[in-house]
């Protein structure tokens, strides 16, 4: 072989190798969009997961709530049912008991969003 056909050959196999590179560094990137992809997925997936979980559990609460709510409203119309049936001195004790009882109420309903968002933080 002449010294030119060699330093021919030498430039082809230099100009192989170079787009040999460039497709290696292709397909490298796209192999890191893959694994991107499938990275982004899977943490989609699992907040999806974490969404479905808060929002059984806030249901659950709510049930909860709504029997507590239930609870706290038949001992105050058993209440105001007593205080139809006994007016006069006692009527006074009831309507009494029957206001702080609507307080406690109130202020229970009211502490349990901020008890649940202080248990969260934990």
């Amino acid at each position: 072989m002449t010294d030119t056909t060699t330093k021919k050959n030498l430039e082809r196999l230099a100009e192989r190798m170079e787009r040999i590179g460039e497709e290696l560094r292709v397909r490298a990137h796209l192999a890191g969009l893959d694994a991107k992809d499938a990275w982004d997925r899977a943490n989609l997936d699992r907040v999806g997961d974490e969404l479905a979980e808060l929002r059984d559990e806030l249901r659950v609460q709510l049930h909860l709530a709504s029997l507590d709510a239930k609870d706290a409203w038949n001992r105050i119309e058993k209440k105001i049912e007593l205080l139809g049936a006994t007016p006069g001195v006692h009527g006074d004790e009831i309507v009494r008991e029957l206001a702080s009882n609507l307080s406690e109420a109130a202020r229970s309903f009211r502490a349990q969003p901020a008890s649940r968002e202080t248990s969260e933080r934990r």
